[in-house]
């Protein structure tokens, strides 16, 4: 029992020491600030990214899709790939495989710590097929499904040393030599083939086409030509302006530029004398149209005697109906750029006398002007001034243009009580904003100042533009405005308010008097002259229509004839 308990208490004493010899850890609270030391990786520079780039795509034999990379290895760089040849491998590194093996090159960018480098490296797009396989390719791509007109079929291909024979379904049509032959509005069907010789070996290519019937643009072209063969060189009454064709069923629209000739109605007025008319003609299938314009003549009366040619002069200025109308003066000046005004009705009694024209001619040399003559005199070109200010008279026109440093030039300035000249008639103005319109034409200002009678203005620009007319030989259809050759809209006034037709009236009733008139004394005397005073000029409108009386004494060759007319003055347009 002793033996046993002194055996324990060295055991207990031995475990003791062990445990003594043994050091605990210390606290790691207690432990110095010792930092913590991480590698950081390699950084890659430019070459070596290149180097890296090259090693992996360099000779690259694609054969579907690749990703191409975003960073280098180190991930330092950022890096774009920029592909050239989209249809077979987009930059995304999309791929479609070519006919052939295709070699390209891929563009890689490299963006690196605000360094911008770049390398091309070439690889290899993997082909599906052979040269055969090419050729047809290449053919069906030159060889539209669709042929409108004669096409040069190919005899060989540019990079591939073939032989190509062709032979169609249908030589009426479509020869080997690509000729095509289109009298037809159907689409007719054909099958090319074409042998191709490569090697020794020979293989056929088919293609069905359509060689398409003719189109809307080529039908109107067809009704142009079938029109042109439906008028002569002159129109009168019986002439049918035609609406549409019998074939095509086209929709055909004639506009008169004159209508005191031919009105709105397309139907002929026959004119005091043998003149000119302007046409416009548009022609219209499906979806396409084309425009042209045609001139004809129009035989005036046959008059018997000057009494004749007096009586229907007289009848053609006795308006059965005097319309009114509210329309508008347009200037440019602030606060007159849209003048409300009304014309509340007149009758052209014409006044023999000859016109008033104060010459004021710009000086030689101005720098208005080209200073150069006209080397023919082929239009009377009408504007509007512009000007609706009340001192935009043609005293003030004049004033203006001998004082402005503005670059432009123009025959005669012209209002309800005088006409102004500036230019020699012979000269080139700047005035009409294009060669043609500058180099041959007469350019005419008519002022539309607020307060103008713009009723005479047309009457004294169409006594004006008439005896031009006269003396350069010129017809009805050579008066134009300007805006047929600028397109501008000028003479404004006149065109807002549709009174070109009107005015070309007016000139007609002119020309007719200065050319076949001379000698002959008109003294009109109005009958109801609380409405209509001698001048033809409405100058009180009751509101209501009111019957219009009035007498006109003609004196001709020492015999003197009375004339009455009566005409209704339509209600007041509110």
């Amino acid at each position: 029992m002793k033996k046993k308990i002194v055996l324990f208490l060295i055991f207990i004493v031995s475990v003791f020491l062990v445990s003594c010899d043994k050091q605990e850890p210390d606290d790691p609270l207690d432990e110095p600030d010792v930092p913590v030391i991480e590698e950081e990786p390699d950084k890659a520079n430019m070459e070596e990214v290149k180097e890296w780039l090259f090693d992996q795509y360099n000779g690259y034999i694609v054969t579907s899709d690749i990703v191409f990379p975003k960073t280098d290895y180190s991930e330092t760089a950022e890096i774009e790939a920029v592909s050239f040849d989209e249809k077979y491998l987009s930059s995304e590194g999309d791929f479609n495989a070519p006919v052939l093996d295709m070699e390209i090159e891929v563009l890689f960018i490299i963006d690196l710590e605000n360094e911008t480098d770049d390398i091309f490296i070439p690889m290899i797009l993997k082909g599906y097929g052979d040269e055969f396989d090419e050729v047809m390719l290449w053919l069906d791509e030159q060889i539209s499904d669709k042929i409108t007109s004669s096409i040069a079929l190919p005899r060989t291909h540019p990079t591939i040393n073939c032989q190509l024979v062709w032979s169609s379904s249908n030589e009426g049509v479509i020869n080997t030599n690509g000729v095509v032959v289109r009298d037809t509005d159907d689409n007719i069907g054909v099958l090319l083939s074409c042998d191709i010789e490569y090697n020794g070996e020979m293989k056929t290519y088919t293609k069905y086409v359509y060689i398409l019937g003719r189109t809307d643009k080529e039908k109107i072209a067809l009704v142009s030509q079938w029109l042109n063969g439906m008028y002569g060189e002159y129109i009168d009454e019986e002439t049918t302006f035609y609406l549409t064709d019998e074939k095509y069923n086209s929709r055909i629209t004639w506009t008169s530029r004159n209508e005191s000739i031919v009105s709105d109605e397309l139907v002929l007025i026959e004119p005091l004398f043998t003149t000119t008319v302007a046409m416009d003609v548009a022609i219209g299938i499906g979806s396409s149209s084309t425009n042209f314009s045609y001139i004809f003549k129009v035989r005036g009366k046959e008059y018997n005697d000057i009494w004749e040619k007096i009586t229907i002069f007289l009848e053609k200025i006795n308006i059965p109906e005097i319309k009114n109308q509210k329309f508008s003066l347009y200037g440019y000046e602030v606060g007159y750029e849209n003048v409300p005004t009304e014309n509340i009705g007149y009758l052209p009694f014409y006044d023999e006398t000859e016109m008033v024209i104060i010459q004021d001619i710009l000086p030689d040399n101005s720098p208005l002007k080209p200073n150069r003559m006209r080397t023919a005199t082929k239009y009377i070109v009408i504007h509007n001034t512009g000007m609706a200010a009340p001192s935009a008279t043609a005293k003030g026109l004049n004033d203006y243009i001998h004082s402005t440093d503005r670059v432009a030039s123009w025959h005669f300035s012209i209002d309800d009580k005088e006409t102004y000249q500036e230019l020699k008639l012979g000269e080139v103005g700047w005035h009409a904003g294009e060669t043609n319109g500058n180099n041959y034409g007469i350019g005419i200002e008519s002022c539309v100042y607020q307060g103008v009678d713009f009723n005479k203005v047309l009457r004294r620009l169409a006594k004006l533009t008439a005896s031009l007319l006269i003396e350069y030989n010129l017809n009805l259809s050579d008066v134009k405005q300007h805006y047929d050759f600028s397109g501008k809209n000028c003479p404004q006034v006149i065109r807002q308010a549709n009174r070109w037709g009107e005015l070309l009236g007016l000139i007609q009733l002119e020309y007719f008097a200065q050319t076949e008139l001379q000698g002959v004394q008109f003294n009109w005397k109005s009958l109801t002259p609380e409405i209509m005073d001698d001048e033809g000029t409405v100058i009180n409108h009751p509101g209501s229509s009111a019957l219009i009386e009035y007498e006109v004494e003609v004196i001709y060759g020492g015999e003197k004839r009375i004339f009455n007319y009566s005409s209704i003055l339509l209600p007041k347009n509110n």
